[in-house]
């Protein structure tokens, strides 16, 4: 699979879907970053288990956040939202509504082009608009939901989102996969690591780059890094 034609040919095969993401490494599993956190290494923190965890981490984020986010976050998921897009940690998972934006974050680092990538494309059975319906703590099973424009990122990434619950004190967390009843349907389109920098190549002519995903001084430093090829 050598040309974006055939991407979306076999992204076409997937049927109704709405959720994409990529992975550089098709090995990786899809869990959320906060599953990832060495529990061991947050004792000093007094938690007990990862709502304590997520709980500081976002009380944290918001007395320091408040001063720089030009638009306060009205409740607890917008918040961890922006946690999400900043780094932290958190029980969200990034996916795109567009199938190419998610094949950028599959090909785009040529540090891993010696890794096979993978570009998932699920139909969430739970699937909300958030401003609405969506309750962090409501949901004991996975859930979608497509965001509003919180920040310039969600929106040129054309963001969505997968919430996990979380376990049990410090229980492992539920996947992303084809058997979990959260999904409809989860399909797979492998990257063969030979062709990532064909399509990369592809993508930035389609103008889907770090300054176009990332529209900040961020992004537009990282597609001059690739332009020169540092």
């Amino acid at each position: 699979m050598r040309e974006i034609s055939e991407f979306l040919k076999i992204i076409d095969s997937f049927g109704y879907v709405s959720y994409y993401r990529g992975h550089a490494d098709n090995s990786w599993d899809l869990l959320p970053s906060l599953s990832r956190t060495e529990v061991s290494s947050i004792d000093v923190f007094n938690c007990s288990n990862w709502s304590d965890l997520e709980r500081e981490i976002l009380r944290a984020f918001e007395k320091h956040g408040c001063s720089i986010i030009n638009t306060p976050p009205k409740n607890s998921l917008e918040w961890l939202i922006h946690a999400q897009h900043h780094g932290l940690p958190t029980r969200l998972l990034d996916w795109s509504s567009n199938p190419l934006k998610a094949l950028f974050f599959a090909v785009e680092n040529p540090e891993l082009d010696h890794l096979d990538g993978v570009v998932f494309g699920a139909s969430v059975v739970t699937n909300f608009v958030m401003d609405k319906y969506v309750e962090i703590d409501q949901h004991n099973k996975i859930i979608g939901f497509h965001s509003s424009s919180l920040n310039k990122r969600v929106t040129a990434q054309e963001g969505c989102f997968t919430l996990t619950p979380l376990p049990d004190y410090w229980g492992d967390f539920m996947k992303v996969e084809a058997d979990n009843n959260s999904l409809d349907y989860l399909g797979r389109c492998d990257i063969p690591k030979e062709n990532k920098p064909a399509l990369r190549k592809q993508l930035k002519k389609l103008g889907v780059t770090h300054q176009f995903l990332f529209p900040d001084l961020d992004g537009l430093a990282k597609s001059i890094k690739r332009d020169f090829g540092l």
